[in-house]
């Protein structure tokens, strides 16, 4: 059975404007492993998917929500949700 809820992460790339002011991403992703970690920490948290800043939103889409959306049109009884954060 699919969990009821599933947390998506994706770390965004920084924007020209926060490059030219010198701002640094400040998460990691673990390699192999859906975690974040907080740089210079070893703090790092789980979640169902975590994209990193290389990865599209049509690739996020394609690995979190598109199963989700075909279930519920085929009419799929139990609920299920993508809660993606970004």
């Amino acid at each position: 059975m699919m969990e009821s809820v599933q947390v998506a992460v994706r770390i965004r790339p920084l924007v020209e404007s926060e490059i030219s002011r010198g701002c640094q991403l400040c998460l990691d992703t673990v390699p192999n492993e859906p975690q974040i970690q907080i740089r210079g920490t070893d703090r790092a948290f789980t979640y169902n998917f975590v994209f990193g800043p290389e990865h599209s939103q049509s690739y996020v889409y394609d690995s979190a929500v598109k199963g989700l959306v075909a279930r519920l049109f085929k009419g799929k009884a139990e609920f299920s949700a993508v809660i993606c954060l970004f």
